[in-house]
């Protein structure tokens, strides 16, 4: 198959109306259609996520990561693993923990010290005996319902001082240091709109939230061009914060 027709196959599953209101199914019924062809899109859906673990790894993170949203582990592949010991990859998809068990049973043939565990459960009834050192969210924030909750749960699973990052689209606020030009109508309403048909609900809320509840040592936001939209300009951000 080609690069495009693997694409457009995943655009149809994009736009295919969902017909499931419980959030857990929703998601399922999402993804189980394109779970092979998931990181191949996403890789241009997606900007930034590899930015994000490379600066994740100033800080040093480790040896407890939680990666909550995490999909098919492809995260696995963006940050260094000598950091860690331990690697909870969480998410609500069978259909995507799928491909992290395969992608999973390669990188520990390769690194056979670490454990790599696969947690198929929400992040708010998620929890561990242990307080973890890293915890990030790559663009499953906006897909969480209950995300200030979640945030609070992350928080609370974070050693004192442990990190939270976050790489997710969002509507874009005012910061005095910010000269990225943003098509203003598209930022504050069509793309919220846009997106939210696939349950990804864009928010100025998050940041402010993460804002109130860290210690930020980093944060930029910036526009993306989406994969066969030329000049589209989907807002975006990074954020790296520390437990107070």
């Amino acid at each position: 198959m080609t690069e495009w027709a693997r694409d457009f196959k995943t655009i149809l599953q994009l736009v295919r109306p969902r017909k499931s209101t419980d959030h857990a199914s929703q998601m399922e019924a999402f993804y189980k259609d394109q779970a092979d062809d998931y990181d191949h899109f996403r890789n241009k859906l997606l900007p930034a996520r590899e930015d994000l673990f490379k600066m994740i790894e100033k800080w040093n993170p480790g040896p407890v990561w939680v990666d909550i949203g995490a999909g098919t582990g492809f995260n696995l592949e963006c940050i260094d693993l000598k950091f860690f010991n331990e690697i909870y990859l969480v998410d609500l998809s069978s259909a995507l923990l799928e491909i992290a068990r395969k992608r999973k049973e390669k990188l520990t043939d390769k690194f056979t010290d670490k454990k790599i565990h696969l947690v198929h459960q929400d992040i708010n009834d998620f929890d561990l005996q242990q307080k973890v050192d890293l915890i990030t969210f790559s663009y499953s924030l906006t897909m969480i319902p209950d995300w200030f909750s979640a945030i609070d749960k992350a928080i609370k699973l974070l050693k004192p001082g442990g990190i939270l990052a976050v790489a997710d689209f969002h509507i874009p606020t005012q910061e005095p240091d910010n000269t990225t030009q943003v098509q203003k109508f598209f930022a504050n309403c069509f793309w919220p709109s846009w997106f939210s048909w696939d349950g990804v609900h864009f928010s100025r809320d998050h940041v402010k939230y993460l804002k109130t509840h860290l210690d930020v040592v980093f944060y930029e936001q910036d526009v993306h061009e989406l994969p066969y939209l030329p000049f589209s300009q989907v807002p975006y951000y990074l954020l790296i914060g520390r437990k107070k």
